[in-house]
């Protein structure tokens, strides 16, 4: 075991982690994940590799972070102001578009 530093709900948490081979996770799976919700895991493969499992933060209706539909909304705004300033490019044939996208 370890003791990890993870955020939860934009808390701080310190937990103790467990740390096992591929071969216990891949014997009993469900144990593990179990485990793995609650205080986090890690995996270590037999070519030294370490995987990460822990919980994740929980997803909108939208399958999102809240924190990644905060940002998509913000982008979304930044569009719309954008095409009130007038800062866009206008074409109207598929050729058209594809000159401008050779053009970047």
């Amino acid at each position: 075991m370890y003791l990890c530093t993870t955020h939860i709900d934009d808390n701080e948490v310190t937990m103790a982690m467990t740390t096992i081979t591929a071969e216990a996770f891949a014997k009993n799976v469900e144990r593990y994940l179990k485990e793995a919700l609650q205080r986090g895991l890690r995996i270590v493969t037999s070519e030294g590799q370490m995987l990460h499992i822990g919980q994740a933060e929980a997803l909108t209706e939208n399958g999102l972070t809240p924190h990644e539909e905060e940002m998509l909304q913000r982008s979304i705004e930044a569009g719309e102001e954008d095409l009130r300033a007038g800062r866009y490019t206008s074409v109207r044939t598929p050729e058209e578009l594809q000159a401008f996208l050779d053009a970047l």
